[in-house]
């Protein structure tokens, strides 16, 4: 992942966001943007005792990465989830998360195009 010019691997992305008390298991993907590079979001399952807020977990979840990796990363969407998808190996899917998170892009700000 490309962030802000600076490459990062999702699994030290998703090593540090898990470090938050409410955040059972987390994906990071990179979503390319127009300026070149990627933009962070963050698929977040959390633990069954959170009550923890979406603002206030985005929140929380930028100052640990602004802490323990480089504060130039912005996080810039929390979603979350029931369960991430994963292989038989129990590795996480991150290219679904991916698309799928792109598919809602294109169907909220559908681009039609006058031939």
């Amino acid at each position: 992942m490309n962030l802000g010019g600076i490459k990062i691997s999702s699994a030290e992305l998703e090593r540090t966001m898990g470090l938050d008390e409410d955040v059972g298991e987390v994906a990071a993907i990179g979503i390319p943007n127009r300026k070149g590079g990627d933009t962070l979001v963050a698929f977040v399952v959390l633990k069954p005792e959170s009550l923890v807020t979406v603002e206030k977990l985005e929140y929380g979840l930028q100052v640990l990465i602004n802490k323990f990796l480089n504060p130039l990363f912005k996080l810039k969407k929390v979603i979350l989830v029931s369960e991430l998808p994963k292989t038989a190996s129990n590795k996480i899917m991150r290219r679904l998360l991916r698309d799928e998170y792109q598919a809602q892009l294109v169907s909220q700000n559908p681009i039609v195009s006058k031939l």
